[in-house]
C-alpha cells in the first residue's frame, strides 16, 4: 500500500480508530491548547484526515470534532503519524509533520478529494510577496523548532526566516490574525510580515484557516517576561539603596487630563531605561493604530466615525458586562472575600454605573472608529534588542467572531495596556517577582507599586497621545479621552475579573484594585 493512503487506511479501521480516540480521551484535557478542560467530553469524532505522507513518512493532520455533555462541540486539529508500517496511529508533532504541511500547503496541488467522503480533505496555501518557495523546497526536518510553551495555538520555527502558527481550535469563516496581518503587511512594520496562510476545506466545503506563516522575529523575550525582570530589579534597587527612602513616594498623576505629566527624578532613579521602553511602547501603539486608520482602505478596515448612535451600543454593552460581572461577583462571593475585597461587591454595580453615566451625558467625541488588536497586553509583544514587535490580532478569545471583528475606539487597546502594567506591578502579590522579599520594613509597599504603575502608564500615555496626534483616534478635549479611557478600563477589568474568578482564582485580587481604582473605591474593603 502507498504511503499516503496508509494514514487515512487505519484510521478508517474500527479497531484502530477506536484505540486512537481513546488515548485521546485521556490525553486531550491535559492539553495546554485544549479549551474545554471545564467541560465533560461526551463524544470524540474523526472528522477528516488531511493526509501529509510523503515516501516513508506516513503522517498528517486529525481533523477531530469534540462534543461535550452541554451541548457544545469543537473542532480541533491534531498532527498524527504511523510510527512504523503495522502500528496503529499516534498523536505526533515532530518537525517532519510542519515541513511536510508547508511544503503540501504551498509547493504541491492537494485538491484532490479521497475516495471516501468521510476523508474529502483539501488544504489550500494562499502565499504573500513575504514568501520565498524556493527556501520552502529546501527545508529540512532540523531547521524545524517546535516551541514549548504552547496555549492555545502551536508555534513553530522555520529556519531562520519564518514562524507557523497552528490554530489548534480553527474556527469556520475569517480569521481575525491572519486578516488584520496581512492588512498591516507592508503599512506597518512593528509586526511580523504575513508570508502566507493555510485553509483546510472540509468535504462540504467550509473552509477555515489552520495555520499562519509569517516572517520570523529575533525576540529576546515577550513583554510581559522582561516587564517582570525590570519591575524586579526596582525591587532590588530599592533593596540595596544607601539612602533612606520616605515611607510613601510622590503621588503621579498619570491621567490623560493631568496638568503635568512630569515624571519625578526620584523615578528615573529608580526605574531607569524601563521609562523609555515603556514610552517607546507606546510610541508603536500608536504607529499601530495610525496604520489601522486608513481613510479609503477596504470596507473591512474602513474608519468609521463615532457617532451618538455608536457611542450608545458601546455603553450599552459595557453595562450588560456590568450586570454579568455583578453576578458572578455575588456568586464567587466565598472568593471574593478570600482576596480581601468583602466590601467591594456591593458598591461595585453603583459606582461602575455612575461612571458610565458621566460620559453617556456628553457628545460623542470627534473620533473614528477602527479595526484594533483586540487583546492587547505585554503578552501580545515580543521584546527584540531594542524594539517591539506587536503579534496576534485574535482578540479576545471568549467573545463571539462578530464581536471582535467590529471596529472600536483604539483606546480599547490603550486600556488593554496600561492594565497589563498594572498586573504587573500588582505580580508580587501572586509571587512572581521574588525581590519582594526581605523588603525595607519602613516602606509603604502597595504606594511604591502604584508609584512604579503610574510612572510607566505616564511615560506610555505621553508617547502614545504624540504618536496619534492629528489623527481622528483620541478625543482633542483630555478629559473626554480620560472619560474614554476610564470606560474602556472598567471594559477591561471587568472581563480580567471574570477570568480569574473562572480559572485563577488567587489572582482576582489584581483585577479588583484596578475595578476598584477605575470606578472611585478608595478600598477593597
Amino acid at each position: 500500500m502507498p504511503a499516503s493512503e496508509l494514514l487515512s487506511d487505519c484510521l478508517k479501521s474500527a479497531s484502530d480508530r477506536s484505540a486512537f480516540l481513546d488515548e485521546l480521551r485521556t490525553s486531550l484535557p491535559s492539553q495546554r491548547w485544549f479549551a474545554g478542560k471545564a467541560k465533560q467530553i461526551a463524544t470524540l469524532e474523526l472528522a477528516d484526515v488531511v493526509d501529509l505522507s510523503q515516501g516513508p513518512d506516513c503522517c498528517g493532520l486529525v481533523i477531530l470534532k469534540v462534543a461535550f455533555t452541554d451541548g457544545t462541540h469543537d473542532q480541533y486539529v491534531l498532527p498524527a503519524a504511523i510510527p512504523s508500517p503495522g502500528q496503529k496511529p499516534v498523536e505526533d508533532a515532530s518537525p517532519r509533520i510542519w515541513r511536510l504541511l508547508l511544503q503540501t500547503a504551498f509547493l504541491k496541488s492537494d485538491d484532490k478529494a479521497s475516495d471516501e467522503p468521510q476523508f474529502g480533505q483539501s488544504l489550500k496555501g494562499i502565499a504573500t510577496d513575504a514568501l520565498d518557495k524556493t527556501t520552502l523546497g529546501l527545508l529540512t526536518d532540523d531547521v524545524i523548532e517546535v516551541h514549548s510553551g504552547q496555549q492555545s495555538n502551536t508555534s513553530v520555527g522555520v529556519g531562520e526566516s519564518y514562524f507557523m502558527k497552528l490554530f489548534r481550535r480553527p474556527q469556520p469563516g475569517i480569521n481575525l490574525d491572519a486578516e488584520v496581518g496581512m492588512f498591516l503587511t507592508g503599512r506597518f512594520e512593528n509586526t511580523p510580515a504575513v508570508a502566507g496562510t493555510i485553509d483546510y476545506v472540509n468535504p462540504a466545503g467550509e473552509t477555515r484557516c489552520i495555520a499562519i506563516l509569517g516572517r520570523r522575529v529575533i525576540a529576546i523575550s515577550d513583554a510581559w517576561a522582561f516587564c517582570l525582570q525590570q519591575l524586579g530589579q526596582f525591587w532590588e534597587d530599592i533593596k540595596r539603596r544607601t539612602q533612606p527612602l520616605p515611607v510613601t513616594p510622590p503621588v503621579v498623576n498619570w491621567h490623560l487630563d493631568a496638568a503635568s505629566h512630569e515624571i519625578p527624578h526620584l523615578a528615573r532613579e529608580l526605574i531607569g531605561d524601563f521609562l523609555d521602553d515603556a514610552s517607546l511602547l507606546g510610541r508603536r501603539t500608536g504607529e499601530l493604530h495610525v496604520a489601522l486608520d486608513v481613510q479609503g482602505a477596504e470596507p473591512a478596515f474602513a474608519p468609521e466615525p463615532l457617532t451618538s448612535a455608536a457611542l450608545s451600543t458601546l455603553l450599552a454593552g459595557v453595562r450588560h458586562e456590568i450586570d454579568v460581572t455583578a453576578a458572578l461577583l455575588k456568586d464567587r462571593k466565598a472568593v471574593v472575600d478570600k482576596v480581601g475585597a468583602s466590601g467591594f461587591a456591593a458598591q461595585f454595580s453603583a459606582k461602575a454605573t455612575a461612571l458610565l453615566d458621566s460620559l453617556s451625558t456628553t457628545a460623542a467625541p470627534d473620533i473614528d472608529l477602527i479595526r484594533v488588536h483586540g487583546d492587547y497586553h505585554l503578552g501580545q509583544v515580543l521584546r527584540t534588542t531594542n524594539d517591539f514587535q506587536i503579534i496576534d490580532f485574535e482578540g479576545e478569545p471568549d467573545r463571539p467572531l462578530a464581536e471582535r471583528q467590529q471596529k472600536r475606539p483604539a483606546m480599547k487597546d490603550v486600556a488593554g495596556m496600561v492594565r497589563s502594567f498594572h498586573y504587573a506591578s500588582n505580580a508580587g502579590a501572586v509571587g512572581l517577582i521574588d525581590a519582594l522579599q526581605d523588603l525595607p520594613q519602613t516602606i509603604d509597599v502597595a504606594a511604591w507599586q502604584q508609584f512604579w504603575f503610574a510612572c510607566t502608564a505616564s511615560s506610555y500615555l505621553q508617547a502614545y497621545s504624540t504618536a496619534v496626534h492629528g489623527q481622528r483616534l483620541l478625543p482633542r478635549d483630555p478629559k473626554d479621552a480620560q472619560r474614554l479611557l476610564d470606560v474602556c478600563l472598567l471594559e477591561k477589568a471587568m472581563y480580567e475579573l471574570r477570568y480569574e474568578l473562572n480559572n485563577r482564582p488567587d489572582w482576582a485580587r489584581i483585577p479588583l484594585i484596578g475595578l476598584a481604582e477605575a470606578i472611585g473605591i478608595g478600598s477593597l474593603e
